[in-house]
């Protein structure tokens, strides 16, 4: 048995709640932090929606007017997360006209909803929107999309999707039921 004085037992354990308290203001202080998302990223994102802007017919570029510079996270209809990565683009109902062929989906990693109903795009869904690891809410509903849709689109891990009023061709069936809307 071993015996401790008196005098020893107070230090250590004042020595043990000093020890817990440095540990657990430097765990809050770690969890607090939001994770900044890398300048590269943030470029690559913004360079990728710009090239999409581009390939708009111009009266949608200008209708984008605010989407200039490196920071999207201050674009119309961009939101960031708490890293200052594009995490949701919402675009509905604001008169775009043009395809989505040229947006870079694999240049937007942490995009959890995307939502350009109610406009007037054209042509078919980008078989690349599949990269879209994250994304769980997809609305392209009521635009002037036609083809099939990709199959790519059921590895996505989807909680709600609407891509109603696509004109597709036979192909649509195989990969999907005809109700297109699912909550």
């Amino acid at each position: 048995m071993v015996l401790i004085s008196p005098t020893v037992q107070p230090m250590k354990l004042l020595s043990f709640w000093l020890l817990l308290l440095v540990m657990a203001t430097s765990l809050h202080s770690t969890a607090a932090s939001p994770v900044i998302a890398s300048p590269i990223l943030q470029r690559r994102e913004a360079n990728a929606l710009l090239k999409w802007k581009g390939s708009l017919h111009n009266q949608s570029q200008t209708l984008l007017s605010s989407w200039a510079g490196n920071s999207p996270c201050n674009w119309l209809g961009i939101a960031c997360d708490q890293s200052g990565s594009v995490s949701n683009i919402n675009l509905t109902d604001i008169g775009l006209s043009g395809t989505l062929q040229t947006l870079n989906f694999s240049s937007l990693p942490n995009i959890r909803t995307l939502d350009m109903s109610h406009n007037s795009l054209n042509g078919s869904i980008p078989s690349q929107i599949g990269v879209l690891s994250k994304l769980t809410h997809l609305d392209l509903s009521y635009n002037h999309l036609s083809g099939p849709i990709p199959s790519e689109i059921t590895q996505l891990f989807l909680v709600a999707y609407s891509l109603s009023q696509i004109k597709t061709n036979s192909l649509f069936n195989s990969v999907f039921e005809l109700e297109s809307e699912v909550t």
